[in-house]
């Protein structure tokens, strides 16, 4: 037996496989992750001092709030979920769900002290 190195699947023969890998879905780079659908969203806000701005699939948010949620059980401060989070981010990008993220730190503003 022969397993895929792409989906998983598992072939009798390096023929089996061979034909396999002409038309396996995650080697040509479209996944097919259940659960999501291909309607794009966007969101943006801020955490942990930054702007976050991501583009992905409908229903990516929902894996982000999970894992926030877990991390604050755990007892991570802001700094390390952040840094969780962001690996999270590119995780979900490899795997097709997110097309692009962008953060950018929060500038703070100097306040002027009228006199």
């Amino acid at each position: 037996m022969i397993k895929c190195p792409y989906c998983g699947r598992w072939f009798k023969n390096r023929q089996a496989l061979r034909a396999h890998l002409k038309h396996c879905p995650l080697k040509k780079g479209t996944p097919t992750v259940k659960g999501f659908t291909n309607q794009i969203e966007e969101r943006f806000f801020e955490f942990a001092g930054a702007r976050w701005f991501i583009v992905g699939k409908k229903g990516f948010m929902d894996i982000l709030w999970r894992i926030d949620k877990k991390l604050k059980e755990k007892g991570y401060d802001i700094y390390n979920r952040d840094l969780r989070l962001r690996g999270a981010l590119y995780a979900l990008k490899e795997l097709g769900i997110v097309e692009k993220f962008e953060l950018k730190p929060i500038q703070q503003q100097k306040q002027q002290s009228k006199v």
